[in-house]
């Protein structure tokens, strides 16, 4: 525990951190709708996939795990289930919003209420 005049650590940085923000952006952009909120979510989820300040990615591709934090000159790659449930989680989030983004091509209903393309 840091001492009340210390100088907090610059690394270890953990999944935990960047799924709560996800997550508390995602609450905002649906009370507010206000875009700035997703587009800080897809800041905060490129931390998973590299952009942080050792360019590495924070999780496992191959199992889907995540890793469980990152130091000032390594990843540390064990895979706990807390690390893995928050990549998950913000994966999923993201996930719904690039659905939410979509294009859906609307079908309309012809004469015999049959439905086509538009």
């Amino acid at each position: 525990m840091a001492s009340k005049n210390s100088v907090p650590r610059e690394y270890g940085e953990q999944p935990i951190d960047v799924s709560y923000t996800i997550q508390t952006l995602n609450a905002f952009y649906n009370a507010f709708e206000i875009p700035e909120y997703k587009h800080k979510m897809k800041a905060a989820f490129n931390w998973f996939l590299g952009k942080n300040h050792l360019g590495q990615i924070m999780y496992n591709p191959i199992s889907g795990g995540g890793y469980d934090g990152l130091e000032k000159e390594n990843v540390n790659l064990n895979q706990g289930a807390e690390s893995t449930i928050c990549f998950l989680t913000a994966r999923l989030l993201m996930e719904n919003f690039a659905h939410s983004e979509s294009k859906v091509i609307p079908l309309i209903k012809n004469r015999r209420g049959i439905a086509i393309n538009s």
